[in-house]
Formats: C-alpha cells, sequence, structure tokens
C-alpha cells in the first residue's frame, strides 16, 4: 500500500501521464470520477500537501499554497506546470509508502486520521484495511 488516497493518487497518475498545469490537473481528476464529490478549495488543499510537504511528491506548484484573493498569485497557481518528484515516482509505483514521508494529522470525512490510525485502501482486493 502507498498511503496515498484515492484521489491522491489520480492526481499523480495523470501528472505522470501527462503535462498538465494545476487548473488542468483539477478538471482531469473532476473528469475521471463518477460522480463529482470534491470543489476546488479541498482539490487545493489536497495539492498544496503534495507539493509543500518536506519531501513532496509533486513539484513545479508555484505561489502555493493557494490564493484565490490575490489574482497575480492564483494565476501563478493554476498555471503551473507540475511533474512528479523521484518520491512520486516511487509512492505512485508502488516502492515507498507515502505515510512514512510525512506527518499524517488531519480529519477527513468525520474520521482522525494520523499515522498511528490510518485507514488505508487496498486497491486490488478493493476494500478499506483498518488501523492495526
Amino acid at each position: 500500500m502507498d498511503g496515498l488516497s484515492r484521489t491522491e493518487r489520480q492526481m499523480l497518475a495523470i501528472v505522470e501521464a501527462e503535462s498538465v498545469t494545476a487548473l488542468a490537473l483539477f478538471v482531469a481528476v473532476q473528469r475521471d470520477e463518477d460522480a463529482e464529490f470534491m470543489g476546488d478549495w479541498s482539490f487545493w488543499r489536497l495539492l498544496d500537501s503534495l507539493a509543500l510537504a518536506d519531501e513532496p511528491l509533486i513539484a513545479g506548484l508555484e505561489a502555493a499554497p493557494f490564493q484565490r484573493d490575490t489574482p497575480e498569485l492564483a494565476k501563478a497557481y493554476l498555471t503551473s506546470r507540475l511533474a512528479l518528484t523521484s518520491l512520486g515516482k516511487a509512492v505512485l509505483a508502488g516502492g515507498a509508502d507515502w505515510a512514512g514521508h510525512h506527518d499524517v494529522n488531519v480529519w477527513w470525512g468525520g474520521t482522525h486520521l494520523t499515522e498511528d490510525a490510518l485507514w488505508r485502501w487496498d486497491q486490488a482486493a478493493e476494500r478499506l484495511i483498518a488501523p492495526e
């Protein structure tokens, strides 16, 4: 398991497959969903976390974190050309665990996720794995 959420995995796969801007990445992820569930602010928060971590998975994100109230910074952010870092490539390929490279401390869907209480998705079995 790679420590990524389904959306984070989609984001990395799209960045790896094609040269995209932050805005094009948002559109591509929304297009791939059966039912759109994530707004832009939630998406930018995820993208920021992948790009601004001590050991980032995505490179090239300018003017982060996202700031809608400053038009010049928002434009620089949205038009940033994204690429995977070497760690991003390793995590996407299953050779590294993202949870081992950054602090996990987030509320998601009413659940507090930490390194000690991290639910994981087993993509092959298509099921959640409870924390040990």
